[in-house]
């Protein structure tokens, strides 16, 4: 069922995209709605954390390691 998920949560995904642009669509809703969805079907903790795929050497991975505690 997840293959079935993952293409449903793209689809829309693709209209939310779509309804940024389209006043009669509720694009950020859609968008969230679906990321939150392939999240909880996901079950994993690393589905929610978008840290893992930020690299060491971007600016956003220098300024979240100096604002967290403990940062290096």
């Amino acid at each position: 069922m997840t293959g079935a998920v993952d293409v449903l949560v793209g689809v829309v995904i693709l209209i939310g995209l779509v309804g940024v642009v389209v006043p009669v669509l509720p694009g950020l809703v859609l968008v969230l709605a679906a990321l939150l969805i392939w999240a909880i079907e996901q079950g994993t903790p690393s589905a929610g954390s978008s840290s893992a795929s930020v690299p060491r050497s971007s600016p956003w991975a220098r300024w979240s390691s100096t604002c967290s505690p403990g940062g290096d």
